[in-house]
């Protein structure tokens, strides 16, 4: 299970470390964020970060953010920015943006 984790970290940073603008720390953070969304959705789905598509990440949003009651709302949000920027890296955004507008927090 080691390798697999490491080898989610390592995808979602190949993917977004070099395409979110700002500082690092906070890109850095974007990142981690998305880490973790990746883990759950491959604890799921067993999908990788290459392979997620909009159906996981509306379950996320659906099922992960709207039941978990410990979450504050300020977290959520950051989580959606997460998921709007590893969107925008691998441009599916424009076509995405929708369904996420809908369940935005």
């Amino acid at each position: 299970m080691k390798n697999v984790e490491k080898s989610i970290e390592r995808d979602v940073f190949r993917i977004m470390r070099h395409k979110l603008k700002g500082k690092n720390s906070e890109v850095e953070l974007k990142c981690w964020r998305m880490v973790k969304i990746s883990k759950v959705i491959f604890s799921r789905f067993g999908v990788l970060p290459y392979q997620i598509r909009l159906k996981h990440l509306i379950w996320y949003f659906d099922v992960v953010m709207f039941w978990d009651i410990e979450m504050p709302a300020s977290t959520q949000y950051r989580y959606y920015l997460a998921i709007k920027g590893f969107c925008e890296c691998v441009g599916t955004w424009g076509h995405w943006k929708g369904h996420f507008e809908i369940r935005r927090p």
